[in-house]
């Protein structure tokens, strides 16, 4: 049986390659106010979420609704500050 849990991203470069909708995303672990994360595609590089902390104990997230964010080659974190990235997919 298939890993039912978030797709974990930790480190720019980290990468997941096959077709996906992203229903969400959980950014934790962030340290420093100003911290950044960009969720991308992987072979055009078009940015697919991004989010900026503004303070040092942030826990940020964004719900896409039953369609998602299309992410028909996959995504990569391009720039991660800190933290870990939780990407909630359903297959395209």
């Amino acid at each position: 049986m298939a890993d039912l849990g978030p797709i974990s991203l930790s480190v720019a470069g980290d990468k997941y390659l096959q077709s996906a909708r992203i229903l969400a995303v959980i950014w934790s672990g962030v340290t420093t106010a100003g911290d950044t994360v960009v969720l991308s595609d992987p072979y055009g590089g078009g940015v697919l979420w991004r989010g900026r902390t503004n303070d040092t104990q942030t826990y940020l997230g964004g719900n896409f609704g039953g369609e998602g964010i299309a992410a028909p080659n996959g995504f990569t974190v391009t720039q991660i500050s800190a933290g870990i990235l939780d990407v909630y997919i359903r297959e395209a």
